[in-house]
């Protein structure tokens, strides 16, 4: 017998042991290892059979490296997402929404009123809970296919299959997917059968992001770093071009030393598996005035001043002239006003105080 068969045959023996307890009382586990998906449901069951004197009092599930035999709906970790279920000799945990931290050994505990013990199935199940992983084999060619996987970390039920989704819809049914040719609008992602999650998308890149960390003005010489990130799984590889020269760059961040072109294409290209994708940026240098550009604009400076300043000094001669006419004042009219006569005391004239004089035509009157 090969070492393989010898395997199996031991695999079927285990699978169907009972583990004996105390006096005849046995529990058997329909699986001794299980293999569940991350966020799905899983069932333990078991057979139990005991003496006909045997009445149960009461039935638990606890995990068997714990010595105080605790019952699992007491244990914070798994208060609210465990049921109990147990009739007609078969006793069945159900943990609903698995966690990683869940993969562990499980064992069946009761006890009795005839004399109180403690009874359990020794070893109990092993739980291991696993995500669902999209493995990508191989990208498409004239020839072969892109081949891909829906691997899981454990061994699945036999009753459990493999379902493969693209955008959404189902299409296939095996675990590994063979697609001819690749449609950057597509994401695939894949489930086992009851479990209503499914693994992460996998998908061509998107077209990439470019981005420039220095300053939007650049002079000749500055330094200049590019960035580059597409949305992509699996995750993309980077490589970069200036123009149509290929560069020997295959990281995400690109620096440019010392520009010194007035403007020129970086192009990046995004690539995983399923595809690629290119976007790409230009760097625009600030124009810097050369000594042949100086001596043009002082001629053209020169000229400016020889056509334009004496059409300009006639303007400001001619305004200067207008203004100094407005500013010229005007003879006035002279306009004669009558006074009235004059009185003037005596005293004025050296007469006595109190008289005053006429004009000789009134006082001859």
């Amino acid at each position: 017998m090969t070492s393989a068969a010898a395997a199996r045959l031991l695999l079927l023996l285990l699978s169907l042991a009972a583990v004996h307890g105390q006096h005849g009382r046995r529990v058997t586990y329909s699986h001794y290892d299980i293999c569940a998906v991350k966020e799905s449901t899983v069932n333990i069951s078991c057979a139990y059979k005991l003496p006909s004197e045997d009445t149960i009092q009461r039935f638990f599930w606890f995990l068997s490296d714990d010595e105080r035999h605790e019952n699992l709906a007491d244990i914070p970790q798994f208060s609210g997402r465990v049921t109990y279920g147990c009739s007609d000799q078969m006793c069945t945990l159900t943990i609903r929404n698995l966690t990683e931290s869940d993969s562990t050994e499980f064992s069946l505990g009761f006890t009795t009123t005839n004399n109180a013990l403690f009874y359990y199935g020794n070893p109990g199940v092993t739980l291991t809970v696993t995500d669902l992983q999209i493995n990508v084999m191989s990208m498409p060619s004239d020839i072969y296919p892109c081949k891909m996987s829906c691997d899981v970390q454990c061994q699945l039920s036999s009753w459990q299959s493999y379902i493969w989704y693209r955008n959404g819809q189902k299409v296939h049914d095996k675990k590994t997917f063979y697609i001819q040719t690749l449609n950057p609008e597509y994401q695939y992602s894949c489930s086992v059968s009851g479990y209503e999650g499914s693994s992460p998308a996998v998908y061509s890149p998107r077209p990439p992001t470019l981005s420039q960390k220095s300053s939007l003005e650049i002079s000749e010489g500055d330094q200049v770093t590019l960035m580059c990130h597409s949305d992509a799984n699996p995750p993309a590889t980077y490589s970069w071009s200036k123009g149509n020269q290929t560069l020997d760059h295959y990281q995400q961040e690109l620096v440019v030393w010392s520009v010194q072109s007035d403007s020129v294409e970086y192009f990046c290209r995004a690539m995983n598996l399923l595809g690629e994708s290119t976007s790409h940026i230009r760097i625009n240098k600030k124009c810097s005035p050369t000594a042949e550009n100086i001596s043009i604009m002082n001629i053209v400076r020169l000229a400016l001043v020889v056509f334009l300043f004496p059409p300009l000094l006639a303007v400001i001669l001619w305004s200067r002239k207008k203004l100094s006419e407005s500013c010229i004042e005007k003879p006035q009219p002279v306009v004669e006003t009558s006074k009235a006569p004059e009185f003037q005391s005596r005293d004025d004239f050296g007469g006595s105080r109190g008289w005053i004089s006429f004009p000789s035509s009134l006082s001859s009157r």
